[in-house]
C-alpha cells in the first residue's frame, strides 16, 4: 500500500474521531457522583426505604447507574435488577400509538371507534365522539368517577378491559377536560393489537422494547403474568409505622397503563431514546415531532397531561416526568431538556409517608446536585417520624378507650349534650374508617378499594381501626347503660 498509507488511516481515524458527539464529561460539569451517592444513602435511611435503583443520563450519554439497598433479603439492587414501572408504562404505549400514526394507520384526531368499532360507554353518542388523541392526552372525559375501575372486578386481558367499559359514563364532554384515567391506555393498548395484528406483549417486545436494546423490559396484563415472565424482579414492600415489610404486590390488571417491568440500566436507554430525535441506534423509531407532541401538553387545559408525560418545573426548569404507583412499588422518571438532564428512580416500596417525606425530596436533591446546587435542608418530619407518631398515637387511643370503658357509668351522669358529643366521637373513627375508600375518591379524583387503601397507609389505617374498635366497643356499652337506666 506505501508508506503514505498509515498517514492516511490516522488522517481518517482523527477525523472520524472529531466527527463524534461531544460526550457529557466534556460538554458539562462532572457528575457529583460521590456528593448523588452520600445524599441518596442518607435520604433512604431516613426514609426507610429498603431498596432502589438509579440512572442518570446527561446530554445522551449515561452519566450514573447505580443500585441502592437490598433486591430481597441477601441480594443487593443491582442496575440490571428489575422494578415494576407502574404508570410509568403509559409513555411506552404512547410510543406504540404514535408509531401507528407516523406509518399512516391511525389518525389522532380520528375516533377511536373508526378502529375498534366494539368500543362503546354508557353514552352511545359519546362513544363515537372520543378520539384517540383525548385518550392519549386523558381527555377523553371518562375518569374513576364514572367508572371506578380500582373497585371493580379485575380483567385479565386488554380486550376484557376495553369491553368492560360498556358501563362507564362521561364526567365531562370529551376534549373538555383532563381526568387521569387508566383505561384510557388500556384501549389505546387495545388500537394497537388490533391495527398490528398482534398481541400487544409481542408488539412492545419486537418494536419497542428490542430496538431500544431494553432486554430486560417486559409488558404484562397482569400483576400475575408479570410475576410469572419476570426473572430477577426486586421483592415489594408496604411501609408499616416507619419500618419497610416484605409484601407481595396486589394482583389485578395492569395491561397498557401499568404493564412494563424494567431496570434502572435499561431506563437509562429510554431516557436518551426521549431525550434525543426518535432514533434507536441506527434505526429510525419516531420522528422528532412525534418526540415533541408526546411531551407537549394540549393548550388551554388544566393538569399539563402530553401523551404519558406531564409538562412542569423543577427548580425553575422545564421538565417533563411521570411517576408510577403501585401497592408495593413506586417509579418515577423526569427529563430537563434545557439541561440535557435525564434520572430515572425505580423503589420497591410504596407508601403516602414515603411519598410525602422521602420520594419527592430525593429526586429534588439528586437534580440540586446535578444543576450545581445544594439539596434543601433535612425536613423535621421523616418516614420513620411519622411512623412513630402514628404507633404512639394508636397506643394512646388504645389506652384512653379502655379507660373510658372503664369509667363508662360516668358518661349517664353527664349533660346529655356532652354524652351526645362524646357518643359521636367514639362512632366517627368507624365512620372514617368506612369511608376512607370514598373519601380518597373526592380529594384525588381516583378509585381505590379497601385492601389497596390500606396499603398504601397501613399505619393510618390501623389507628383508624382501632379507634373504630374500641369507639365501638364505647358506644355500645353506652347504649346498653342507657336502655338499663331507662328500664328502671
Amino acid at each position: 500500500m506505501g508508506r503514505g498509507a498509515p498517514l492516511l488511516f490516522r488522517a481518517l481515524i482523527q477525523l472520524w474521531i472529531a466527527s463524534l458527539p461531544v460526550s457529557a464529561s466534556d460538554s458539562s460539569p462532572k457528575i457529583p457522583s460521590d456528593a448523588i451517592d452520600r445524599f441518596v444513602r442518607d435520604e433512604m435511611g431516613r426514609g426507610a426505604i429498603p431498596g432502589m435503583a438509579l440512572a442518570v443520563t446527561r446530554y445522551g450519554q449515561v452519566a450514573y447507574l447505580r443500585g441502592y439497598g437490598a433486591a430481597h433479603k441477601s441480594e443487593p439492587v443491582m442496575p440490571q435488577t428489575q422494578f415494576l414501572l407502574a404508570s410509568l408504562s403509559k409513555s411506552f404505549t404512547a410510543i406504540a400509538v404514535l408509531q401507528q400514526v407516523e406509518r399512516g394507520r391511525v389518525a389522532l384526531d380520528a375516533p377511536v371507534q373508526r378502529y375498534l368499532p366494539d368500543f362503546h360507554i354508557s353514552d352511545v353518542a359519546a362513544s363515537s365522539r372520543i378520539t384517540v388523541r383525548e385518550l392519549l392526552n386523558q381527555t377523553s372525559g371518562l375518569s374513576d368517577a364514572g367508572f371506578p375501575e380500582g373497585i371493580l372486578p379485575q380483567p385479565t386481558s386488554i380486550r376484557e378491559r376495553v369491553e368492560s367499559l360498556r358501563t362507564a359514563r362521561l364526567v365531562a364532554p370529551p376534549g373538555a377536560e383532563f381526568h387521569y384515567f387508566n383505561p384510557n391506555y388500556a384501549v389505546l393498548a387495545r388500537l394497537v393489537e388490533v391495527i398490528a395484528g398482534q398481541g400487544f406483549d409481542d408488539y412492545m417486545r419486537e418494536h419497542v422494547f428490542a430496538p431500544l436494546g431494553m432486554a430486560n423490559t417486559f409488558h404484562a396484563d397482569t400483576s400475575q403474568a408479570l410475576f410469572a415472565h419476570a426473572v430477577n424482579v426486586a421483592q415489594g414492600h408496604l411501609m408499616i409505622f416507619g419500618f419497610a415489610v416484605p409484601c407481595p404486590e396486589m394482583s389485578g390488571y395492569l395491561g397498557g397503563s401499568a404493564g412494563v417491568a424494567s431496570t434502572a440500566a435499561d431506563m437509562a436507554r429510554y431516557l436518551i431514546f426521549q431525550s434525543g430525535n426518535g432514533n434507536a441506534g441506527s434505526q429510525k423509531m419516531l420522528s422528532r415531532e412525534s418526540i415533541d407532541l408526546m411531551h407537549t401538553p394540549p393548550r388551554g387545559l388544566a393538569g399539563g397531561y402530553a401523551m404519558g408525560w406531564v409538562a412542569t418545573q423543577e427548580h425553575g426548569v422545564r421538565a417533563i416526568e411521570h411517576n408510577g404507583i403501585l401497592s408495593a412499588y413506586y417509579a418515577e422518571m423526569i427529563i430537563l431538556p434545557d439541561r440535557g438532564i435525564g434520572i430515572a428512580l425505580l423503589y420497591n416500596v410504596e407508601s403516602v409517608p414515603s411519598m410525602m417525606f422521602a420520594f419527592g425530596r430525593i429526586k429534588s436533591g439528586i437534580l440540586a446536585l446535578l444543576m450545581q446546587a445544594a439539596p434543601h435542608a433535612k425536613p423535621a418530619m421523616t418516614v420513620r417520624r411519622w411512623g412513630a407518631l402514628l404507633g404512639i398515637l394508636t397506643v394512646v387511643t388504645v389506652t384512653l378507650g379502655i379507660r373510658s370503658f372503664l369509667r363508662r357509668h360516668v358518661w349517664l351522669k353527664r349533660a346529655r349534650w356532652q354524652a351526645a358529643l362524646q357518643f359521636v366521637w367514639w362512632i366517627l373513627p368507624g365512620a372514617l374508617l368506612v369511608a376512607l375508600p370514598w373519601i380518597v375518591l373526592q380529594i384525588t379524583g381516583r378509585s381505590f378499594g379497601y385492601e389497596e387503601v390500606f396499603r398504601a397507609m397501613p399505619g393510618l389505617a390501623v389507628w383508624l381501626a382501632a379507634c373504630g374498635v374500641v369507639g365501638a366497643v364505647n358506644a355500645i356499652s353506652r347504649i346498653s347503660l342507657l336502655r338499663r337506666a331507662r328500664s328502671n
